[in-house]
């Protein structure tokens, strides 16, 4: 199904326009699919108009989470949609996550 577009745009502008280096990781690596229903003409944003404009660079051609290493990060944040039922419960997640807590890093994560 993939990730809601804005959930993860939204995020994603705000923390670069905020003057923050932002690196987009997903759970499997690679180009990140898209909900096509957060795309509709009821659901797209200008963030997402904005990243579409950018060829959706950021989305794609990501690391794969478990190769990063949560202590070289100060946060961390999980970008929701439908497909964190199925992508995010993984034990690969949750060592990442402990991981990162126990380092004492922010970890935060939206989904709609």
């Amino acid at each position: 199904t993939g990730a809601w577009s804005e959930e993860i745009c939204g995020p994603y502008y705000i923390f670069v326009d905020a003057g923050y280096t932002v690196t987009v990781c997903s759970v499997a690596g690679g180009d990140i699919p898209i909900d096509a229903g957060s795309l509709s003409d009821n659901f797209i944003t200008e963030n997402d108009k904005r990243m579409q404009s950018e060829g959706s660079a950021p989305l794609k051609g990501t690391p794969k989470l478990a190769s990063m290493d949560p202590t070289t990060f100060d946060a961390f944040f999980f970008a929701g949609g439908h497909g964190t039922c199925v992508d995010f419960p993984t034990d690969a997640v949750g060592a990442f996550v402990t991981e990162a807590v126990a380092a004492d890093k922010v970890v935060a994560a939206v989904c709609h």
